[in-house]
């Protein structure tokens, strides 16, 4: 149904958010061959701007490419992160992230796992990779600005 898929491509950029912010934290520099992980960078409040990709769900392939300011991440110290959607701060999501190698892994409040590659990382942007495959296919290429 439409507001499965909708609720899938929330949870996909939440969990995109929160791997690009432990794949920030997780890298000291952006270059390419500099592997150390600064995970300081990750820290702070990171807004989505751009969204890429598709879905494939009981055989029908639904394809995205837009700007999207509606998502936030935020991304602590203490390994523990939060998400929402704009204009339903109440009814923030909250978790716990890791950044091991480039890939930023979040569990939420259910215990539910995700993980995003980090593609690229900087004092301002994340940029977080997503695919899962299966029965179904999802692929996404986010964009995030940091805010805060």
């Amino acid at each position: 149904s439409k507001k499965q898929i909708i609720m899938k491509t929330f949870n996909f950029k939440w969990m995109a958010g929160m791997l690009l912010v432990m794949l920030c934290m997780g890298l000291s520099s952006c270059s390419d061959d500099d592997d150390d992980v600064d995970p300081s960078s990750l820290i702070g409040t990171w807004q989505l701007n751009h969204s890429k990709g598709y879905e494939i769900y009981d055989g029908e392939r639904e394809d995205w490419d837009e700007n999207d300011d509606s998502m936030f991440f935020r991304f602590e110290t203490d390994g523990t992160c939060s998400e929402w959607e704009k204009g339903y701060e109440q009814d923030k999501e909250y978790g716990k992230y890791q950044i091991k190698g480039d890939k930023l892994i979040v569990i939420d409040s259910d215990s539910e796992r995700s993980e995003a590659t980090i593609k690229k990382l900087t004092s301002n942007r994340l940029e977080l990779e997503t695919k899962e495959s299966g029965t179904d296919e999802y692929y996404d290429y986010s964009v995030f600005i940091k805010i805060q």
